[in-house]
């Protein structure tokens, strides 16, 4: 691969420890936003376009042919960062701990480099905010249709693989749909000498805690669903008291959307059930909703093309992870891939509060992506 400026790479090194010191959280990423409208404004003629929460970059060819898009993603972690770079967050609380701030990096350093250098094609720069909720690419995958986008590349990088090794997913299911549930019952208080005169949460809680082996069942399902318990709340430390409202929080994640579907009207059935059951009246919500991240053959084939020509080593990721990427908003309706970067084999693991993104992937992964939109 062509080399990239040094004195570009630095900058963008920079760039990537400032954003490091001053973490946001999904949703609130104006100031990093910012710093990367700031940055690709004074190092690039591309034309920008603010959104609000997101904006994009765009290298406009004059080529009337589908364009092609790169993602990187603006938002931080709730966690107390623990290790000691010069650059650590001065934000209580929040850190730079799944490495969004080098996606970020690489992603502006291939701004730059594709506005000096040209493509044969329309090439959009995509900062997203809000990844971790799975509320961001929702917003932002309107743009894939009103741009006549015909290809989307994301990237992440990957503890635990070797430095460097990009890893491929040939097609299918590159990452489980995931999304969060809460079950809430309505009980009644009472004295806890006389439990007979309330309705106590705890029982049906209880109950539908034991339904989760059956929920997770794979004899029902096309392919593997996960259903996890992450957390329960019923009553208190007041001892002259029964508990009375209470609240099941759980994760549900599957291989295939349909999956997804069937798992959940069989948690609602066994709810509806068990709320009769007691007596008690009971209300379901959901949050943090991932669809399945499809991957298409052809994006994938073309990634695999450009490690070979660029002498860039790879490997075939043989099983879909189950943590889940709102990647998939993207590649619902457009051909797609998510392709992965080794950070190290020893690497801390992402959202680990001693994580930090290694510097060197910046330039890397910006040399992946000019190569990718200069593919032909």
């Amino acid at each position: 691969m062509d080399e990239i400026d040094e004195r570009l790479i630095n900058k963008c090194i920079n760039l990537r420890h400032d954003i490091h010191k001053y973490p946001e959280i999904s949703g609130c990423e104006t100031e990093t936003k910012n710093r990367l409208i700031s940055f690709i404004s004074e190092n690039t003629h591309l034309k920008i376009q603010d959104m609000g929460k997101w904006f994009y970059a765009v290298y406009e060819s004059g080529k009337k042919v589908p364009g092609i898009l790169f993602r990187a993603e603006l938002d931080a972690v709730a966690i107390q960062e623990t290790g000691s770079p010069q650059y650590k967050s001065l934000v209580p609380g929040v850190g730079h701990l799944c490495g969004h701030d080098g996606h970020q990096a690489a992603l502006a350093a291939a701004a730059v480099e594709i506005d000096r250098t040209g493509a044969n094609q329309d090439v959009y720069f995509l900062f997203q905010h809000a990844e971790e909720t799975g509320e961001g690419a929702r917003e932002c995958a309107e743009l894939l249709e009103d741009k006549s986008i015909g290809q989307v590349y994301g990237f992440h990088n990957q503890p635990g693989c070797e430095y460097k090794t990009v890893m491929i997913r040939k097609g299918g299911t590159a990452h489980y749909a995931s999304k969060g549930i809460i079950i809430q019952f309505k009980g009644r208080a009472t004295h806890a000498a006389t439990p007979e005169k309330g309705l106590n949460s705890a029982f049906p809680l209880s109950e539908l805690v034991t339904r989760v082996n059956d929920w997770n069942n794979l004899d029902s399902y096309i392919g593997d669903v996960l259903c996890t318990v992450v957390g329960i709340n019923a009553g208190g430390r007041i001892f002259g008291m029964q508990a009375s409202d209470g609240e099941l929080c759980l994760t549900v994640r599957s291989c295939f959307q349909e999956d997804m579907n069937k798992l959940q009207e069989r948690i609602m059935e066994d709810v509806k059930f068990t709320a009769d059951k007691y007596s008690m009246e009971f209300n379901i919500s959901y949050c943090d909703e991932f669809p399945v991240t499809e991957v298409s053959e052809v994006c994938s084939k073309i990634l695999e093309d450009v490690c070979k020509k660029e002498n860039v080593k790879f490997n075939y990721v043989e099983n879909p992870d189950r943590a889940s990427d709102d990647f998939g908003w993207y590649t619902m309706n457009t051909a797609g891939t998510v392709f992965y970067i080794g950070d190290g084999t020893t690497y801390p693991e992402l959202h680990s509060s001693n994580f930090d993104f290694p510097d060197g992937l910046i330039p890397f992964i910006a040399k992946l992506i000019v190569a990718i939109a200069k593919h032909t």
